[in-house]
Formats: structure tokens, C-alpha cells, sequence
């Protein structure tokens, strides 16, 4: 369920901006492959920083555009790489809350927290005893 939103996120991002380079696909040097056109190979290209042809811009504008995409593209790349990694990585909190206690088990060591009040910033006793 993870990889399908990626996907299309980078499916969105790729169609995005071949749509902005097919708006100036005049100044985009290049030949379309496998039945797409030149702006969308170049935006896959430009996106994955891989080279499956000859394409170049002619145009300060699609240059810039070219490394807006650039940007783009790192910054998903690293909320893609951050929210894999929080999915499959899930950590489970040592500490669990109640209205007036927390408690916390370690290896060799229960710790027992009452509280003044029920804000929990405020400690009344702390006992640790072993198990």
C-alpha cells in the first residue's frame, strides 16, 4: 500500500513538468522514444538524472525549469526516503501514560512514576525496583 502513492507521486511530478516543457517544447533539442513525446522523455530523464537520449534545452526558461525539477525531484526523493523509513521502521515508546502514573520496563529494572497532579511534568516519587 506504501509503493502505490510513491508511484503515482512520481508519476504526478514527471507529468507536471512535461507539461510545462511541452509549453516551450520548441526550445527542447530531442526525439520522443517508445511513443512518447520529446518533453515527456526529457522530464523522466531530467527527473531520474539518467540519460536515455540526446535531449538538451535551448532556452534560459526551460534551463531554469529543467532545474526546478531538479529540486523538486531531491526534495521528494528525500520525503520518499524519510516516509519509508518511518514506515518500516516503527519504534515502540518506553514510556506509557496514565491519568497518575507512567510506567517503563527495561531489561533488569521496573520504574514507577506517580504524579502531582495529572500534568505529567510533575514528579511525586520514583521508585525503580528489579524484576
Amino acid at each position: 500500500m506504501f509503493f502505490l502513492p510513491m508511484t503515482c507521486l512520481y508519476l504526478a511530478e514527471v507529468a507536471i513538468f512535461a507539461l510545462a516543457f511541452q509549453l516551450d517544447g520548441r526550445h527542447l533539442e530531442g526525439e520522443g522514444a517508445m511513443g512518447l513525446s520529446s518533453s515527456v522523455v526529457f522530464s523522466l530523464q531530467n527527473l531520474f538524472s539518467t540519460s536515455f537520449q540526446s535531449a538538451r534545452v535551448t532556452l534560459i526558461y526551460t534551463l531554469g525549469l529543467a532545474a526546478l525539477q531538479r529540486i523538486a525531484g531531491l526534495l521528494t526523493y528525500a520525503m520518499v526516503t524519510g516516509l519509508f523509513f518511518l514506515h518500516f521502521t516503527k519504534v515502540d515508546a518506553p514510556l506509557r501514560f496514565s491519568r497518575n502514573r507512567c510506567l517503563s520496563c527495561s531489561p533488569g529494572c521496573h520504574l514507577s512514576c506517580r504524579f502531582v497532579t495529572g500534568d505529567p511534568t510533575y514528579w511525586l516519587r520514583v521508585s525503580c525496583s528489579s524484576m
